[in-house]
């Protein structure tokens, strides 16, 4: 079985098991590496799941620390199941995964009338 997660708000989860050299970034589920303006890396999460097969121990790791830690958001129904979480479809907005139910980001200032 196929396993899908996105990334949980600002949260970084390493690939569990990949190998880092010295003066690599670490691999972290869900995001790429990218320069910022002032010359820092951040890790912005991707538009597309990542995707693991359940019974390799990647797949386990990540199925334990999702259901310990609730680091990752689980994409599809079969992947909230394995889990043992409720499914929440999530949706791709301005560079981030949010829940579909959760309102767009508030437009108008508190202030404003």
């Amino acid at each position: 079985m196929l396993l899908k997660f996105v990334p949980k708000a600002d949260l970084l989860v390493r690939v569990p098991f990949s190998v880092q050299f010295t003066g690599q970034p670490a691999p972290y589920v869900g995001r790429h590496k990218q320069q910022l303006s002032d010359g820092a890396w951040g890790y912005p999460a991707t538009p597309f799941p990542y995707e693991v097969e359940g019974d390799s121990k990647e797949g386990q790791r990540l199925l334990k620390l999702v259901q310990r830690d609730a680091c990752l958001i689980p994409f599809d129904a079969a992947t909230a199941e394995a889990c043992g979480q409720k499914f929440i479809a999530v949706e791709w907005v301005d560079g981030e995964w949010l829940s579909a139910k959760q309102p767009a980001k508030l437009k108008k200032v508190a202030n404003e009338s």
